[in-house]
Order: C-alpha cells, then sequence, then structure tokens
C-alpha cells in the first residue's frame, strides 16, 4: 500500500494493483480518488517541551497525525486542561501546537494525552517539584534613593558597566582616558562602595559591556578607533583590537556567537570582535554612510542584535550567527539607546529629540507595542537604558542637556513611568543584581559617579490568620507594607519606628509587634482592624537594638530580643503595651513552644530554652558545633520539635522538646536564615540567602522533600489560609509567592 497518506484525497498509485471504491480495477500509474474511509492515517504522536518541571510549568504540546481543522482537547492524569491558544485546533495537514500550564499535583509522573474524538497520542510529563511560582510583587517600587556618597572617579564618566562575576562596577571616563573600578561586594544590599583601581585605555573612552562567560570587560575608544579588552582579575588591560577606520560609540556582548558588537556611527556600520582571538572578525552594513548606529543590545532568545540608528530615525535588526541586516523599524525621535527586556521579550529604544522611549517586540515581525512619553522635571534628552529583571521595568537616564536630571522608570507591563531626582546630566546607567542598586555616570566634568539603592530591605514577614493578611516590614522605607493573602493586594502602607526589622502576631487581639533597630521606641504596635500604630513602646534607653520578636499565644506575652550589649529579652503583655518585665539574656532569635509553654531562644553559638511564664528560668542549655551559627528558629507543634537554622554548616538542627537534645541535622544548602512551618502538609521551609532556593524538609521524616529555586531569598511565613508561600527577597525588596 505504499504511497498512502492520511487525509489525502488524490493519490498516484506507483506499484501494484488496487481494487477502487466500486470495486473496478485500477492499473497502476493510474490517478484515482479515494474516500477517507479507504485511507490508512499516520499514526498519531505528541511531544512535550518540556517534559519535567514544577507545577505551573508551560508546556508546549506538538501534535502530528491527527485529523485535519479538528478540535484538540488535552488532558493531564485524565482532567482536560485550558490550553493556549483555545480552542487548540489542528492545521489542513493534522498538526497542532498548543500549551498549558501544569496543575497543582504532587511530585512524579503524569500522562499527557491529545485527541481529536478519532485520534489519539499519550506522552508522560514528570513534575520534579509542587511548589511553584505564582507571582512576584514589588510593594515599594518608589522607596528608590541615594543610600551612599558620590565616588569620584575619571574625567567625564560616560559608559558604565556591571561585572557581575567580581561584584564590581566598570566606569569609562571619556576625557581622562581611564576606567575607573569600584567594588560594591556580592552579597550586602547595602554595599559600601570604594575605587579598587584606575586603568590607563585609549583615547576617549566611550561604551562598554561586560562578558560574563570569560571574566572580562570590552571598552570602546571613539577617538583611537579601538577596544580595549581588561581582565578583571588582574584588571589590566590584556589586548586592544584596532578597528581600523570605525570610530566606536557603543557594545554588546554576544555570549552565544562569543562576540562583542561594536557600533561604527561614522560608517553605519556594526563591526564585530571575537571574545576569543581578540580580534575584529567582520562588519555588518546597516545602511553605510548617513546611518549612525548609536546604542546596541544583544537578544539571546533570538540571536539578534538591535542598533539605534539614530540618524535615520531608524531601529536595526541584524541577524547576529549570519551578520546580516534583517529590517529596520521606523522610530523617530532620533533612537539612541537599546536594552534588551528578557522578561518580556521586548527591546526599548530611548528617543533622545522626542523624549520618549520605544517599545518593540524582539520576536518577528517586531511590531510596535507603545511609544512612553518621558515627562516631569529633569526628564529630556534620554540616552541610555537598562532592564532590570527585579523590578520588571527599564531605568532610564535622562542628559538633561548636563542640567540637573532625573533617572526615569518604565514599568514593562503597564508602561507607566517613575522619575527619581539624581545629579547632573546622567549619561551611562547600569544594574547591580546582588546589591539591588542602580548606578550613574554623569557625563560632565565633575568626575562624579552615582548610586542609588531601593529603600525597601525586607525583613520580617508574618501571617495574621484573623485577616488572612501579609504584613511585610520594609527596614529602609521605615514602614510595613500589608497584602491581602488571596489576591496578593497592597491593602495599606504602615509607617512605624527607625529601621524596622521584624515582626510577631497576636491572633487574640489582631496586634502586629514590630521591632524597630534604631531609637527609644523599639517596639510599634499595629492593630489589623485599622492598620495604623496604636502604641510606640519605650524599651527604656537607645542603642538596644530590638531584632527577634515572637508571641506567646498562652501567656498573652510579646517576647522582644535585644541585641546590643547586655541588652536582656523585654516581656511587653498585649493588656497592657509596656514593657513588664525583663529577661536578662542576650539573644539572636526566639521561638514560642506553645505545647510546653517554653521559649527556644539562640545566644552564644548555642540555643537555651526558658520557661515562657514568670520568672522565666533557665530550663536547658543545647550544645552546638563549634562555629555552626545557630540562627533563627521555628516551633512544629505536630511533632514537638524546634528546627534551627545553622548558617556556617548549612544545615538544619532539629531539637525534640521532649528531650532538649538535637536528634537530626539536615544539609539544606549555602547559607540558610529564615524558616517557616507549613501545618498543613507538616513541613517546613528553609531558605537559603546565597543559595538562591527554598527547601521544604519533612517534619515526619527530617528529610529534604522539594527544592525551590529562587532568587536571593531572606524571610519566609506560610500563609494557611491559601495554602501558600511568601518569601522575602534581599535582592532587590520584592516578595515571590509560591505555590505549594
Amino acid at each position: 500500500m505504499a504511497g498512502l497518506i492520511a487525509a489525502v484525497g488524490l493519490l498516484m498509485v506507483t506499484s501494484a494493483i488496487l481494487v477502487g471504491a466500486s470495486g473496478g480495477a485500477v492499473s497502476k500509474s493510474s490517478t484515482v480518488t479515494f474516500p477517507s474511509a479507504h485511507l490508512i492515517p499516520l499514526a498519531a504522536s505528541i511531544t512535550l517541551t518540556p517534559s519535567s518541571g514544577p507545577v505551573n510549568t508551560t508546556v508546549s504540546v506538538g501534535g502530528s497525525g491527527f485529523t485535519a481543522s479538528a478540535t484538540i482537547t488535552i488532558t493531564f492524569n485524565g482532567a482536560t486542561v485550558a490550553t493556549t491558544p483555545s480552542p487548540c485546533t489542528s492545521s489542513a495537514t493534522g498538526t497542532f501546537t498548543c500549551s498549558f500550564a501544569v496543575p497543582a499535583v504532587t511530585v512524579g509522573g503524569y500522562t499527557v494525552k491529545a485527541t481529536d474524538g478519532t485520534h489519539s497520542a499519550t506522552a508522560t510529563f514528570t513534575v520534579t517539584s509542587s511548589y511553584s511560582l505564582l507571582t512576584h510583587l514589588n510593594p515599594t517600587a518608589n522607596d528608590w534613593n541615594f543610600t551612599f556618597p558620590s565616588v569620584s572617579v575619571g574625567t567625564a564618566p560616560v559608559g558604565v558597566v556591571d561585572d557581575s562575576g567580581k561584584g564590581e562596577i566598570f566606569v569609562a571616563n571619556g576625557a581622562s582616558n581611564n576606567v575607573t573600578v569600584i567594588s560594591i561586594g556580592t552579597t550586602s544590599f547595602h554595599p559600601t562602595p570604594g575605587v579598587v583601581a584606575n586603568i590607563p585605555v585609549g583615547t576617549t573612552p566611550r561604551g562598554i559591556t561586560y562578558d560574563s562567560v570569560s571574566g572580562t570587560v570590552y571598552v570602546v575608544n571613539l577617538a583611537s578607533k579601538s577596544v580595549s579588552v581588561i581582565s578583571d582579575v588582574s584588571n589590566t588591560v590584556i589586548a586592544t583590537v584596532s578597528l581600523t577606520t570605525c570610530e566606536p560609540y557603543a557594545d554588546a556582548f554576544d555570549p552565544t556567537d562569543s562576540e562583542v558588537w561594536v557600533s561604527c556611527p561614522n560608517l553605519g556600520t556594526l563591526d564585530i570582535v571575537s571574545t576569543v582571538s581578540y580580534t575584529l572578525v567582520g562588519s555588518t552594513s546597516v545602511g553605510g554612510t548617513g546611518h549612525c548606529p548609536e546604542g546596541v543590545a544583544y537578544d539571546v532568545t533570538q540571536g539578534t542584535v538591535f542598533a539605534g540608528d539614530a540618524c535615520m530615525n531608524l531601529v536595526d535588526v541584524v541577524n547576529a550567527p549570519g551578520r546580516t541586516l534583517i529590517t529596520q523599524l521606523a522610530s523617530g525621535g532620533m533612537p539612541w539607546g537599546v536594552a534588551y527586556d528578557s522578561g518580556k521579550g521586548q527591546v526599548y529604544v530611548t528617543l533622545s529629540s522626542a523624549s520618549a522611549v520605544a517599545v518593540f517586540d524582539a520576536a518577528a515581525p517586531y511590531t510596535s507595542i507603545a511609544t512612553v512619553p518621558l515627562t516631569g522635571v529633569g526628564v529630556s534628552d534620554p540616552l541610555w537604558d537598562v532592564y532590570d529583571p527585579d523590578v520588571s521595568g527599564v531605568w532610564i537616564s535622562n542628559d538633561n542637556s548636563g542640567a540637573s536630571s532625573s533617572v526615569t522608570l518604565v514599568n514593562d507591563t503597564s508602561y507607566g513611568t517613575t522619575n527619581y531626582p539624581i545629579g547632573a546630566g546622567e549619561q551611562g546607567i547600569a544594574y547591580d543584581h546582588t546589591t539591588g542598586t542602580i548606578w550613574f555616570a554623569s557625563g560632565s566634568s565633575a568626575s562624579v559617579f552615582e548610586a542609588m539603592a531601593n529603600l525597601n530591605a525586607p525583613l520580617g514577614l508574618v501571617y495574621d490568620s484573623g485577616k488572612n493578611e501579609i504584613f511585610q516590614v520594609n527596614a529602609y522605607a521605615d514602614t510595613v507594607s500589608v497584602f491581602d493573602a488571596t489576591n496578593h493586594a497592597l491593602v495599606a502602607t504602615v509607617p512605624v519606628g527607625d529601621e524596622p526589622l521584624y515582626d510577631a502576631y497576636d491572633p487574640t487581639q489582631g496586634y502586629i509587634f514590630v521591632t524597630n533597630y534604631f531609637g527609644t521606641y523599639g517596639v510599634s504596635v499595629i492593630s489589623d482592624a485599622t492598620n495604623t500604630v496604636i502604641a510606640s513602646i519605650n524599651l527604656g534607653a537607645s542603642y538596644l537594638f530590638p531584632e527577634a520578636v515572637v508571641f506567646d499565644t498562652t501567656q498573652g506575652d510579646a517576647f522582644v530580643a535585644g541585641t546590643g550589649t547586655g541588652a536582656p529579652i523585654f516581656v511587653i503583655p498585649a493588656s497592657t503595651l509596656s514593657v513588664a518585665s525583663i529577661i536578662p539574656y542576650t539573644v539572636t532569635w526566639l521561638a514560642y513552644d506553645s505545647g510546653k509553654g517554653e521559649l527556644f531562644a539562640t545566644t552564644g553559638g548555642n540555643v537555651i530554652v526558658l520557661d515562657a511564664a514568670s520568672p522565666w528560668s533557665l530550663l536547658a542549655t543545647i550544645t552546638f558545633p563549634t562555629g555552626s551559627n545557630p540562627y533563627q528558629l521555628t516551633y512544629d507543634p505536630a511533632q514537638g520539635e524546634v528546627f534551627v537554622t545553622e548558617e556556617a554548616a548549612s544545615t538544619v538542627a532539629v531539637i525534640s522538646d521532649a528531650t532538649n537534645a538535637i536528634t537530626h541535622s539536615v544539609g539544606v544548602g549555602n547559607t540558610p536564615w529564615g524558616l517557616a512551618y507549613d501545618s498543613g502538609s507538616g513541613v517546613v521551609f528553609v531558605d537559603n540567602v546565597n543559595g538562591g532556593n527554598v527547601m521544604v524538609v519533612s517534619c515526619s521524616t527530617n528529610l529534604v522533600v522539594a527544592k525551590i529555586s529562587v532568587g536571593s531569598p531572606l524571610q519566609i511565613a506560610y500563609a494557611s489560609g491559601t495554602s501558600r508561600i511568601w518569601v522575602d527577597m534581599e535582592i532587590p525588596g520584592t516578595l515571590w509567592i509560591l505555590s505549594g
């Protein structure tokens, strides 16, 4: 039966004698029409991309061998799932591509089935984790401000790039012909910047880009027509690449092809430098003389290069592997800086003369999505831009003709804008994810370099079961954000004391106790009925540095740990909202054991157990391995156990409250910090600050049962009313909400 194809009515039979629909003989090489009932269809099949992942993973289903132009139903573990597009429909040749989100199920393999009612096919999807990211919030996006002074660099700083591998910022100084290296660190959200090197380069350095693969920095030198290659290990120039006649202006790193793309506005070309051989390996024309590409960006997803062609009011789109011009997009307004938004798959192009930014789809046909006006005090002459994935937006520097200016943040969903006043004549701009900071180079002769940080600095996080709300402490903003735990909406922002840190919930009164690190009024008490501070509690002296706070639901007392030298534990009854007693122990963290009416506290590298009722007697001291650094604790009432993070040991210790002894040590990863107990599933969530994940530990087996990849988690809370996990991200001050 060679040559038969599903859903085709005309066949050329090249061999064999077949019987036609009417029963007559058909000689070979004759063309006949067969009713579909006489055709032998191809076997239906589907493929899944990806074939494994956590719940909520978007899975693309590709199918073939199905009925032409039919509605395809997709099921997961026997249940029909919603698809994109909807309905899912096969093509005229019986193929289709549709996607769905993996529903909430436990870890394991599940059957995915596609059917058109006649033909069906199955494949297996493996769920690797029952926890996944639902959404993330940036509750205090408007709380950006300067947090450290300007840094003196060379003369007329213009280009700036973040070296994420070293925790350094590289600044190209256009008039002093050197690059200043500023150390900002890799772990702190409140860095202290300092100059570590000044590196001589070519004449009139301008653009600068970072090669994250080899740890090198590429600086284009306009007057000397060259590229200086700097090692971030030695902070020296290791190669100089001659560009012959190109007067370079900006550059972008292409990790896929191991190349750096350099704009040549005097030639109307983009030159290409190999990051392997440090040589000029090619040049792509974007129109030649009369075209002047300025800013340039690389899209790693599509493998394309975008350049702002200022003289022709176009955006050049180049195929990077083929080194060919694909198309040119009309933008108007003198396009200049270009930034690629990997989160949305969009390209942002500053329009310098129009004081606007143009937004294009980064995939063909490169549709124009929006043109966003940039207005306000100090907002004009937008030049350079950079994508910030942590706030889902693009930052834009405004030169403002060298006068006092602002930087603008454009939200990449609403395209709304927010302006932040900064210095004079801002040009180059970079974002450092680790420290959550924006860095600006001033093009003036003032030789200053400025930085701005998110003031959120999230720390405390507690769930209010009575109101089904989350209270998040914003340390540098001196506020507490209140969220609806179901729809994640911001309900209120409550001003509290000086640098608030942590909070605890009183379910009887509906109070939130918030510790304030500085000042005499060390505790603010918020009523969840009004979302206002109803009491500011004087701890009796400054410099007590209160941090941890826990609430005793049996006695109705809040316990506040002062961490200053000799500072005690303060006992604050909810009935009086004033200090009633002090317990003479200086501790780091507290947990309340409701089953035994006891306090567990970390102090001096060990854990002590206190009676939670007066006279708060010391009941036990639990010795930990030297140097393990036990820190935060949480209580599991079902097992009668206390879980303790050991920062330096990368473990969580499990203490039995029956014996006051360590029964298990669970390896959880790099720098475990906060914990939260999930009463519904009987697990403890542990966030690893430097590990970039949240580990899920079973309380019954004391084994890690899941690993959730996140950013830089700091504190964590479990919302029992919605079975969701809220995670404070250390950098740059966002909240992640996970399903479980």
